[in-house]
């Protein structure tokens, strides 16, 4: 995987981890850096109701809520966004860009992201105990480029986790990996949550020999449930993580337990093999 291009969105300031994130494989991959705040749809329609309002704060004050404020107060973080990554930026030696662009934070956001991009994606787990990456996942699903969700406040910000969809290519794989040793080095620990059978030990030797023909060092290890791997990853303490999870359920389960940043990889395209 050749990624010219690192887009990294965001729909409100203070998503520091993404930014950093963003600019440091835009620099290991040595690819240009776009930045895109995305102004929400969903925000802007629910401006248009009659009863929409606001609850300021410390004030508990409500005050009536219109397009034109809304629209207000998205060019105001756009703008923060923007020094924000200028900052991150200052002092190395990128080709970077900013733009503002009107959508839903999903695969539609990257419809027309070519096939060397690589998207970064600043997701918030502040949505109670429910499954906060995992939601993540299926508001993506479908997306034809790789992308990595980067939560705030992650406990082990300096590794990836790489998961492929239950179908995949091992090729887009081992391109994956081949493209993050510069920033995550060399050794992989790739997991396969499923049971035993002659089919995974074939998949696990094809994947063997592609990472070990990009001078690679894979360590391979077996869990039984996605649920075990939190606790075999603080174990084992890997920057490069791959769970290959042969059930979607299962994969939704590793996403959100994962507590670094995740790269989801595009599904199985036609005419490629899994």
């Amino acid at each position: 995987m050749i990624v010219r291009r690192v887009v990294v969105a965001t729909a409100a300031p203070g998503a520091a981890a993404a930014l950093a994130t963003a600019v440091e494989l835009a620099r290991a991959m040595h690819a240009d850096l776009r930045g895109v705040f995305v102004e929400s749809t969903d925000l802007l329609a629910l401006a248009t109701l009659p009863f929409a309002g606001e609850v300021g704060f410390p004030s508990p004050g409500r005050r009536a809520l219109d397009v034109e404020s809304m629209q207000r107060g998205l060019r105001a973080q756009a703008r923060r966004v923007e020094r924000e990554l200028a900052s991150v930026v200052a002092g190395r030696p990128l080709r970077w860009s900013f733009d503002v662009v009107r959508s839903r934070m999903t695969a539609e956001l990257f419809a027309e992201a070519g096939a060397t991009d690589l998207a970064v994606v600043a997701w918030s787990r502040a949505a109670g105990a429910t499954a906060g990456l995992a939601r993540a996942l299926r508001a993506f699903r479908g997306a034809t480029v790789p992308l990595l969700l980067v939560a705030e406040h992650l406990r082990r910000p300096l590794s990836v986790a790489v998961v492929p969809p239950p179908s995949f290519d091992p090729a887009v794989l081992a391109d994956a990996l081949d493209a993050l040793w510069p920033r995550y080095g060399r050794a992989a620990l790739i997991v396969d949550v499923a049971p035993a059978s002659a089919r995974r030990e074939a998949l696990r030797r094809r994947v063997d020999r592609l990472l070990a023909g990009r001078g690679l060092a894979p360590r391979f290890r077996r869990l039984g449930h996605a649920l075990d791997l939190p606790a075999l990853v603080a174990l084992e303490a890997p920057r490069l993580i791959v769970p290959l999870i042969g059930d979607e359920e299962d994969r939704e389960a590793a996403v959100d337990a994962l507590e670094c940043p995740v790269l989801l990889l595009p599904a199985v395209r036609r005419g490629t093999t899994a």
